[in-house]
């Protein structure tokens, strides 16, 4: 997508790593808030009054939990479950989106905190293809996540856009035509909002 990436994990941020050219933190993988020392969570909050960030899945949930970003909590589907699924889109960053995602191992966020916008919900049928069943206990499947939100975004209190999403856009690089989604995404946690007067 044209954007500059510089991989990192707890080590690195441990280390004193340098946040000036970074404008937006992507957490999906290799990353727990818990594993940073007090001086990278210093540094962390000092970037989040001026950057963003971008979740992705279990990982990215309890990051955003554990750093207490935006008041979300994350439902996990079934852990085995993949597939195409059905979307109903919002208006904001997922406006003229296709009415389509792709989940692995799918989330959905309830019990939302004032100021956290629902950008996509699962259909009321969200399977099209794949394979997504309730665990044995009858939890997880596509039914209970009918409805719910699979993207949703906000302004945590030291002033980050975040966005969270519970499906999977980037997928092995070949969803179809959800690049845009994860570029609305970093672009619109990459500006930081405008004071007004």
């Amino acid at each position: 997508m044209g954007f500059e990436v510089r991989p990192v994990n707890a080590a690195i941020l441990n280390a004193g790593f340098d946040w000036s050219r970074v404008d937006t933190l992507y957490v999906s993988s290799g990353l727990r808030y818990t594993d940073l020392n007090p001086a990278a969570v210093s540094a962390l909050n000092t970037f989040l009054s001026r950057g963003g960030v971008v979740t992705r899945g279990a990982t990215g949930a309890r990051f955003n939990a554990d750093a207490g970003l935006l008041t979300a909590t994350a439902v996990a589907g079934r852990e085995d479950a993949n597939g195409v699924v059905n979307v109903v889109n919002g208006t904001g960053l997922t406006a003229g989106a296709l009415p389509h995602s792709f989940v692995y191992s799918p989330l959905w966020f309830t019990d939302l905190g004032a100021g956290v916008t629902v950008e996509q919900r699962y259909a009321t049928d969200p399977l099209v293809a794949g394979h997504w069943l309730p665990r044995e206990d009858g939890t997880g499947g596509p039914a209970a996540a009918a409805g719910q939100a699979s993207l949703v975004s906000g302004t945590d209190e030291r002033g980050a856009r975040v966005v969270l999403f519970g499906s999977e856009p980037l997928f092995r690089d070949h969803p179809k035509g959800l690049f845009a989604q994860t570029a609305n995404a970093l672009y619109w946690t990459a500006t930081a909002p405008v004071a007004v007067r």
